[in-house]
């Protein structure tokens, strides 16, 4: 592009990725402008003067408003897609390897608590065995406790029914005795009476008939 016959030629790059610069160089020397409202409005005035007004407010309107940091190159968005990409692998990855050592420890669980289960079954026939085992023991041992109870009882009883037995029959013949000594005594004060009046219904019969 010429304009006066002056050779013009625009850049725009960026330093240390912080802020957007444009050099333009005529075959005067160039310099660079920093983007800014003063710097931008100075270009603009320059770029008309080199370059014509129409094809410098088209490249004004082409230039970003707060400076090239806040544009994204293509090799920007490729680096960060890269990025990205080897951040979304290594996620994928370290998952993986999570759901594998969660698979492996679910299992190892699983075997432990199948051990433990076993283990617990076992302990617990075993101790319901010993436990049958001493109620029967229990069992047999009350069991012959109330028979030797019972047949002590028996016996008491038996004695207790003999020396009743004996005692009522003491106790009867000794009222059996006493009663016919009573009868006795009582047959004999009858008798006596009977015959004392007898003897004085004799006597009045014979004192009648003198």
């Amino acid at each position: 592009m010429t304009k006066g016959g002056l050779a013009h030629v625009v850049r725009i790059f960026l330093f240390s990725g912080r802020h957007a610069h444009i050099d333009y160089r005529t075959g005067l020397g160039g310099h660079i402008v920093a983007i800014s409202e003063v710097a931008r409005l100075e270009m603009l005035t320059g770029l008309r003067t080199c370059l014509g007004t129409s094809v410098a407010d088209t490249l004004i309107e082409h230039l970003p408003p707060g400076g090239w940091h806040d544009i994204a190159r293509t090799s920007d968005i490729e680096s960060l897609r890269r990025d990205l990409q080897d951040k979304l692998d290594w996620l994928r990855d370290d998952v993986k390897l999570i759901r594998i050592e969660l698979r492996e420890d679910m299992n190892n669980l699983r075997e432990e608590l199948r051990g433990e289960m076993t283990n617990l079954r076992v302990e617990l026939c075993r101790d319901m065995n010993n436990l049958r085992e001493e109620l029967r023991s229990e069992m047999k041992n009350v069991r012959i406790e109330l028979r030797e109870d019972m047949n002590n009882l028996r016996i008491e009883l038996h004695q207790d029914m003999t020396n009743l037995r004996i005692e009522l029959k003491s106790d009867i013949k000794e009222l059996s005795d006493r009663h016919d000594t009573t009868m006795k005594w009582v047959i004999g004060l009858v008798v006596t009476n009977c015959l004392g009046i007898l003897g004085t219904l004799g006597t009045l019969v014979m004192v009648a008939l003198r």
